[in-house]
């Protein structure tokens, strides 16, 4: 795909604001393009792109975006890029300070990574949600019909009473972790709801989400 179809699709084409190939550091404005053009889908065309620095893609639907490489385009640690045990890109989610203490508090799951699965699906296992075993295919792709993730969270229990709900067939990690307290219940998936493309499926999904949130019983 070159820069002209992905205007044409409506991406915002990253070399519009800055240089692939320079051998420069390119994580401020990366990061800039992002701020700016919340809810789009950042294309980067043929080249490679050097950081020195995390990209945070925002957790807040309002402000994400979605990222869309060429075949040869590529994304690379710099040269003066110092702490190896931060990830070069981080997607989608709260996973620093009060956000991260408040996910595995409150929420009671924690986050394990990006790019948990290439395939976009999610199987329901058997969980305290009580929901017959079921593939949900979600989209992988920008799309003008449905959101697309590109990367799929990886989450897990957090705490007692915490539980995988459901989990990415092609590799068995958690796609999606509940909590049945005596006081609240919740449920997280690692890949956003509105990018369920079947209707039926989403349906039956909401149903069972709701039926366990809404549950009566001895420890409610």
């Amino acid at each position: 795909m070159n820069a002209i179809n992905a205007n044409a699709l409506g991406y915002v084409v990253v070399t519009d604001y800055l240089e692939a190939n320079t051998g420069k550091d390119v994580s401020d404005a990366i990061q800039s393009v992002i701020d700016s053009n919340p809810m789009k889908t950042i294309y980067f065309p043929d080249g490679t792109y050097e950081i020195s620095d995390t990209i945070v893609i925002p957790a807040d639907a309002a402000k994400s975006v979605s990222f869309r490489l060429s075949n040869y385009a590529t994304i690379k640690a710099a040269a003066n890029w110092s702490d190896k045990t931060k990830p070069m890109i981080r997607m989608g989610v709260y996973a620093d300070g009060e956000d991260k203490e408040f996910a595995r508090r409150i929420l009671h799951f924690s986050f394990n990574g990006d790019m948990a699965t290439r395939r976009g699906v999610a199987r329901v296992v058997a969980s305290p949600m009580k929901m017959a075993r079921q593939d949900v295919e979600f989209n992988r792709e920008p799309s003008k019909e449905f959101y697309g993730i590109e990367s799929p969270g990886c989450i897990s229990p957090y705490g007692k009473g915490a539980f995988i709900a459901m989990r990415y067939p092609t590799n068995n990690q958690p796609a999606a972790v509940g909590y049945k307290g005596t006081d609240y219940r919740t449920m997280i998936m690692g890949f956003p709801f509105e990018a369920i493309q079947d209707a039926k499926e989403r349906d039956t999904l909401m149903r069972g989400i709701l039926n366990f949130l809404n549950e009566k019983g001895s420890d409610n």
